[in-house]
Protein backbone atom coordinates (compact mmCIF):
# COMPACT_ATOMS: atom_id res chain seq x y z
CA UNK A 1 0.00 0.00 0.00
CA UNK A 2 1.34 3.44 -1.22
CA UNK A 3 2.08 4.98 2.71
CA UNK A 4 4.16 7.95 1.60
CA UNK A 5 3.82 10.55 -1.32
CA UNK A 6 6.24 13.33 -2.29
CA UNK A 7 5.29 15.98 -4.93
CA UNK A 8 8.62 17.63 -6.04
CA UNK A 9 8.61 20.51 -7.61
CA UNK A 10 11.44 21.57 -10.35
CA UNK A 11 11.12 25.31 -10.10
CA UNK A 12 13.29 27.01 -13.29
CA UNK A 13 14.22 30.27 -12.40
CA UNK A 14 15.14 32.67 -15.07
CA UNK A 15 17.77 35.60 -14.84
CA UNK A 16 15.58 38.58 -15.54
CA UNK A 17 12.79 37.03 -12.51
CA UNK A 18 16.14 36.67 -10.32
CA UNK A 19 15.59 37.53 -6.82
CA UNK A 20 16.48 41.18 -6.20
CA UNK A 21 19.29 42.17 -2.95
CA UNK A 22 17.32 42.72 0.39
CA UNK A 23 16.55 46.16 1.35
CA UNK A 24 17.75 46.83 4.77
CA UNK A 25 14.95 49.09 6.63
CA UNK A 26 17.01 51.28 9.62
CA UNK A 27 13.94 51.17 11.91
CA UNK A 28 13.37 46.96 11.12
CA UNK A 29 17.35 46.58 11.61
CA UNK A 30 17.22 48.25 15.63
CA UNK A 31 14.43 45.40 16.33
CA UNK A 32 15.81 42.01 17.99
CA UNK A 33 15.73 38.77 16.18
CA UNK A 34 14.55 37.15 19.37
CA UNK A 35 12.31 39.43 21.72
CA UNK A 36 12.58 39.51 25.38
CA UNK A 37 10.39 38.66 26.60
CA UNK A 38 8.55 36.13 24.36
CA UNK A 39 5.71 33.75 24.64
CA UNK A 40 5.04 31.28 21.90
CA UNK A 41 1.16 30.98 21.22
CA UNK A 42 0.35 27.47 21.66
CA UNK A 43 -0.31 26.13 17.86
CA UNK A 44 -1.59 23.00 18.85
CA UNK A 45 -4.50 24.35 21.39
CA UNK A 46 -5.11 27.41 18.66
CA UNK A 47 -5.91 24.00 16.27
CA UNK A 48 -8.34 22.27 18.84
CA UNK A 49 -10.47 24.85 19.80
CA UNK A 50 -10.31 26.18 15.81
CA UNK A 51 -11.70 22.62 15.04
CA UNK A 52 -13.95 22.52 17.75
CA UNK A 53 -15.61 25.79 16.68
CA UNK A 54 -15.80 24.88 12.93
CA UNK A 55 -16.97 21.36 13.02
CA UNK A 56 -19.55 22.46 15.82
CA UNK A 57 -20.99 25.55 14.32
CA UNK A 58 -20.16 26.66 10.75
CA UNK A 59 -19.66 23.18 8.65
CA UNK A 60 -22.60 21.30 6.88
CA UNK A 61 -23.05 19.00 4.25
CA UNK A 62 -24.26 18.28 1.08
CA UNK A 63 -27.54 15.55 0.56
CA UNK A 64 -25.64 14.37 -2.33
CA UNK A 65 -22.52 14.07 -3.98
CA UNK A 66 -21.23 14.90 -7.14
CA UNK A 67 -18.61 12.20 -7.83
CA UNK A 68 -19.14 9.41 -5.22
CA UNK A 69 -22.60 8.04 -4.72
CA UNK A 70 -23.32 8.01 -1.09
CA UNK A 71 -21.26 10.40 0.21
CA UNK A 72 -22.10 13.70 1.74
CA UNK A 73 -19.65 16.55 0.60
CA UNK A 74 -18.83 19.27 3.05
CA UNK A 75 -19.99 22.58 2.80
CA UNK A 76 -17.66 25.43 4.86
CA UNK A 77 -17.86 28.99 4.09
CA UNK A 78 -13.91 30.09 2.68
CA UNK A 79 -14.21 33.66 4.37
CA UNK A 80 -16.63 36.04 6.45
CA UNK A 81 -18.73 37.25 4.66
CA UNK A 82 -18.55 34.81 2.07
CA UNK A 83 -21.19 31.93 0.54
CA UNK A 84 -21.98 29.38 3.61
CA UNK A 85 -22.70 26.81 0.67
CA UNK A 86 -19.06 27.00 -0.37
CA UNK A 87 -16.75 24.15 -0.55
CA UNK A 88 -13.18 24.73 -1.24
CA UNK A 89 -10.69 22.05 -1.08
CA UNK A 90 -7.91 24.37 -0.07
CA UNK A 91 -10.13 25.76 2.99
CA UNK A 92 -11.45 22.54 4.05
CA UNK A 93 -8.82 19.71 3.57
CA UNK A 94 -6.27 21.70 5.39
CA UNK A 95 -8.91 21.84 8.31
CA UNK A 96 -9.49 18.22 8.77
CA UNK A 97 -4.98 18.39 8.47
CA UNK A 98 -4.67 20.63 10.62
CA UNK A 99 -6.85 18.62 13.35
CA UNK A 100 -5.87 15.25 12.46
CA UNK A 101 -2.18 16.54 13.50
CA UNK A 102 -2.94 17.75 17.02
CA UNK A 103 -4.49 14.13 17.52
CA UNK A 104 -8.57 14.85 16.35
CA UNK A 105 -9.94 11.52 14.69
CA UNK A 106 -11.58 12.81 11.53
CA UNK A 107 -11.52 10.07 9.24
CA UNK A 108 -15.20 10.54 9.41
CA UNK A 109 -14.73 13.70 7.44
CA UNK A 110 -11.57 12.74 5.73
CA UNK A 111 -13.75 10.53 3.88
CA UNK A 112 -16.07 13.05 2.64
CA UNK A 113 -13.56 15.00 0.94
CA UNK A 114 -13.12 12.08 -1.68
CA UNK A 115 -15.79 14.28 -3.65
CA UNK A 116 -12.93 16.61 -4.62
CA UNK A 117 -11.78 13.91 -6.70
CA UNK A 118 -13.42 15.42 -10.06
CA UNK A 119 -14.39 12.09 -11.93
CA UNK A 120 -17.91 12.73 -13.23
CA UNK A 121 -16.08 15.38 -15.23
CA UNK A 122 -13.73 13.42 -16.21
CA UNK A 123 -11.03 15.61 -14.96
CA UNK A 124 -9.65 12.65 -12.89
CA UNK A 125 -7.75 14.92 -10.39
CA UNK A 126 -8.49 16.53 -7.11
CA UNK A 127 -9.82 20.33 -7.87
CA UNK A 128 -10.88 23.04 -5.39
CA UNK A 129 -14.54 22.42 -6.16
CA UNK A 130 -16.71 18.97 -6.77
CA UNK A 131 -16.86 19.92 -10.25
CA UNK A 132 -14.23 22.09 -11.79
CA UNK A 133 -12.41 22.36 -15.16
CA UNK A 134 -8.33 22.37 -14.41
CA UNK A 135 -6.39 24.48 -17.01
CA UNK A 136 -6.92 28.02 -15.39
CA UNK A 137 -4.37 28.52 -12.63
CA UNK A 138 -1.77 25.96 -11.92
CA UNK A 139 -2.01 26.23 -7.98
CA UNK A 140 -5.76 25.59 -8.09
CA UNK A 141 -4.73 22.42 -9.83
CA UNK A 142 -2.31 20.78 -7.74
CA UNK A 143 -2.58 21.81 -4.22
CA UNK A 144 -6.01 20.17 -3.43
CA UNK A 145 -3.83 17.51 -4.63
CA UNK A 146 -1.10 18.27 -2.01
CA UNK A 147 -3.39 18.86 1.18
CA UNK A 148 -5.44 15.47 0.32
CA UNK A 149 -2.14 13.52 0.12
CA UNK A 150 -1.16 14.84 2.94
CA UNK A 151 -4.26 13.99 5.20
CA UNK A 152 -3.78 10.61 3.66
CA UNK A 153 -0.94 10.23 5.34
CA UNK A 154 -3.07 10.21 8.74
CA UNK A 155 -5.37 7.70 7.20
CA UNK A 156 -3.05 5.60 5.15
CA UNK A 157 -5.16 2.44 6.57
CA UNK A 158 -8.03 3.34 5.01
CA UNK A 159 -8.91 1.33 1.95
CA UNK A 160 -11.34 3.72 0.57
CA UNK A 161 -9.02 6.78 0.65
CA UNK A 162 -6.19 4.92 -0.27
CA UNK A 163 -7.88 4.13 -4.05
CA UNK A 164 -8.77 7.53 -4.37
CA UNK A 165 -5.08 8.39 -3.53
CA UNK A 166 -3.72 6.28 -6.53
CA UNK A 167 -6.30 7.54 -9.15
CA UNK A 168 -4.88 11.10 -8.54
CA UNK A 169 -1.43 9.69 -8.46
CA UNK A 170 -2.04 8.32 -12.09
CA UNK A 171 -3.50 11.43 -13.50
CA UNK A 172 -0.79 13.79 -12.14
CA UNK A 173 2.42 11.19 -13.35
CA UNK A 174 0.39 10.48 -16.66
CA UNK A 175 -0.02 14.40 -17.84
CA UNK A 176 3.33 15.26 -16.19
CA UNK A 177 5.93 12.25 -17.46
CA UNK A 178 4.20 10.70 -20.55
CA UNK A 179 4.58 14.15 -22.89
CA UNK A 180 7.66 14.98 -21.04
CA UNK A 181 6.02 18.49 -20.52
CA UNK A 182 4.98 20.81 -17.55
CA UNK A 183 1.72 20.89 -15.34
CA UNK A 184 1.63 24.57 -15.02
CA UNK A 185 3.25 27.41 -14.96
CA UNK A 186 3.79 29.87 -11.85
CA UNK A 187 2.01 32.47 -13.43
CA UNK A 188 -1.61 32.67 -13.74
CA UNK A 189 -1.18 29.41 -16.17
CA UNK A 190 -3.31 25.97 -16.23
CA UNK A 191 -2.77 22.78 -17.79
CA UNK A 192 -5.78 21.22 -18.57
CA UNK A 193 -5.73 17.55 -17.05
CA UNK A 194 -9.03 15.84 -19.15
CA UNK A 195 -7.24 16.98 -22.68
CA UNK A 196 -3.55 17.39 -21.27
CA UNK A 197 -3.58 20.40 -22.78
CA UNK A 198 -2.05 24.12 -21.74
CA UNK A 199 -5.04 26.64 -20.68
CA UNK A 200 -5.21 29.53 -22.81
CA UNK A 201 -3.74 31.43 -20.06
CA UNK A 202 -0.67 29.50 -20.24
CA UNK A 203 -0.40 29.48 -23.60
CA UNK A 204 -0.59 33.68 -23.32
CA UNK A 205 2.38 33.70 -20.88
CA UNK A 206 4.51 31.83 -23.49
CA UNK A 207 4.14 33.81 -26.21
CA UNK A 208 4.76 37.12 -23.66
CA UNK A 209 7.70 35.57 -22.52
CA UNK A 210 8.94 33.30 -24.73
CA UNK A 211 9.34 30.48 -22.32
CA UNK A 212 7.73 29.05 -19.24
CA UNK A 213 8.30 30.78 -15.99
CA UNK A 214 8.87 28.72 -12.61
CA UNK A 215 7.40 25.48 -14.00
CA UNK A 216 6.51 22.40 -12.36
CA UNK A 217 8.45 19.64 -14.19
CA UNK A 218 7.43 16.21 -12.53
CA UNK A 219 5.00 14.58 -9.49
CA UNK A 220 7.67 12.01 -7.74
CA UNK A 221 5.86 9.21 -5.60
CA UNK A 222 7.57 7.47 -3.02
Amino acid sequence: MLKYLLIAFTIISLPAFGQTKQINVSRIDQMPDLPSPYQMRDWKDVARKYDDLVYSTLVKTKSSSTNYPGLQPILLESYIGGNDNAAEAINIIPSIVGASLVGKDKLTWAQKTKDFFNKANQQNIYLNGYSNISGNDWWYDVMPSVFFYQMYTQYSLDARLSKSVHNGCRSLVGCSSSHGRSIGTVGNAGYELSRLVYGNDDRKYEQRYGTRIGRIDRVVIV
